[in-house]
């Protein structure tokens, strides 16, 4: 990681501030995607929020990284599990990829102790597959119930609510 990445992962700034940061000190968007892979520490958290800032939908800087992407997710912290689960949301993926991508999603649903923040983006990919092949649907009424529900938190609680009527 070079001086400025590092430099820069290491302070707290407003998301102005960072985005500002980054085109003044010309850190490159491949640098910050490859701390998020690649970092355990709260370095590739950082990295992998601001790649995700700067990333578009379906970005063809991330497209050949998603499986590197897959391969990591479920060995992060649960907040960098979610922001690498918000860029994946973006991505357009192959259907291996997308198998992959949803066999995380459903394990990191079914850890109810894990932050519901985390666990409610990997449900949302959930339901998209649903849409896309409607024979999960039953899976998804199972992975529904209050046992995977009662620890969500209020907020959390009411977007899922919002999410499950979909």
């Amino acid at each position: 990681m070079s001086k400025a990445v590092k430099d820069l992962l290491s302070i707290r700034l407003s998301k102005t501030e960072f985005l500002k940061r980054i085109r003044t000190e010309q850190i490159g968007f491949d640098a910050l995607l490859g701390v998020a892979i690649n970092s355990p520490d709260s370095y590739g958290w950082r990295a992998a929020w601001l790649v995700g800032l700067l990333a578009k939908r379906n970005d063809e800087r991330i497209v050949p990284s998603i499986s590197d992407v897959l391969n990591v997710l479920m060995f992060k912290e649960d907040g960098h599990q979610r922001e690498f689960i918000k860029l994946l949301l973006q991505m357009k993926m192959s259907e291996a990829q997308q198998s992959i991508f949803l066999d995380h999603c459903v394990n990191i649903w079914k850890s109810i102790d894990k932050k519901p923040g985390t666990r409610i983006f990997a449900y949302k990919f959930m339901i998209n597959m649903c849409k896309k092949f409607p024979e999960l649907s039953s899976e998804l009424d199972f992975l529904s119930q209050e046992h995977y529900t009662d620890s969500l938190s209020p907020g959390i609680k009411k977007s899922f609510e919002k999410l499950d009527l979909l």
